[in-house]
């Protein structure tokens, strides 16, 4: 499928499947009429040939009951995919809690959460290449930092 990206991926998972707000799958021609865009438009973003606009983006997660925060930011990744030529962009978690609450953060405290997950991924890189880790001399790193 040409264009294919996790936008469109989505978006065509909660049409296939019966967990979207209609409860049985739906055709392009059906979820078309439902957000009030053409059938082209709706067939274009299906096929990962185009990601829509922020209005499309709205009516669609609105009607399938997806996150459109984060399925704007996919489809902004789509985008600089597509015009920028980067294969290899930052991936969002699929967990989206950090993403809901990093906007009502301030710069302070965006720190503090990097150097606490930094902080994190340094115990788990010395725990993979050392073994297990004795609680006291991470206490002591811990302490000395």
């Amino acid at each position: 499928m040409p264009g294919k990206n996790e936008y469109s991926e989505r978006i065509r998972m909660a049409m296939k499947t019966t967990s979207n707000p209609t409860g049985h799958p739906i055709a392009i021609t059906q979820l078309a009429e439902a957000i009030g865009f053409s059938y082209e438009n709706v067939r274009k973003v299906y096929k990962g040939e185009h990601d829509g606009s922020r209005e499309f983006n709205e009516a669609v997660c609105a009607f399938l009951g997806l996150h459109e925060g984060v399925m704007w930011d996919l489809a902004q990744q789509s985008k600089a995919q597509r015009r920028l030529g980067l294969s290899v962009l930052t991936r969002l978690p699929k967990d989206v809690r950090l993403v809901e609450i990093w906007p009502r953060l301030t710069d302070a405290d965006r720190e503090k959460v990097i150097k606490i997950a930094e902080g994190f991924a340094l115990v788990e890189e010395a725990v993979q290449h050392l073994g297990r880790v004795p609680r006291r001399e991470l206490q002591r790193h811990h302490r000395a930092a």
